[in-house]
C-alpha cells in the first residue's frame, strides 16, 4: 500500500470509530470507541466533538457528551466543561 492509500484507510477507520462512539446501543462500545480514538492521537478531535456538542447541539446531544465525559475521566472533563461554561451553554 502507499501512503495516500494507508491514510484514507486511516481516514476510514476513524470515521467509523467516531460514529460508533455517538451512535452505537451499547453504552462499552461506545466508550471504548471514544477511548480507542484519545490513545490513537485522534485525542482533540473527540475533545473537539464534545465541545461542540455541549456549546451547539440539542439537549440530547449535550447529555451524550456529559455521559461521554463521565466515561472518558477527568483529563477530558475540566478543559471541555471550562470552555462550555465561559460560552454560557450549561
Amino acid at each position: 500500500m502507499n501512503d495516500k492509500t494507508l491514510f484514507f484507510l486511516f481516514q476510514d477507520i476513524t470515521h467509523k470509530l467516531a460514529n460508533i462512539m455517538w451512535n452505537d446501543w451499547h453504552k462499552e462500545v461506545r466508550t471504548v470507541a471514544a477511548q480507542t480514538l484519545g490513545k490513537t492521537g485522534h485525542g482533540k478531535e473527540v475533545h473537539d466533538e464534545l465541545r461542540e456538542r455541549l456549546i451547539n447541539g440539542s439537549e440530547r446531544d449535550r447529555i451524550d457528551a456529559l455521559q461521554k465525559i463521565g466515561h472518558l475521566g477527568t483529563e477530558y472533563f475540566g478543559s471541555i466543561v471550562n470552555v462550555s461554561c465561559l460560552c454560557g451553554c450549561l
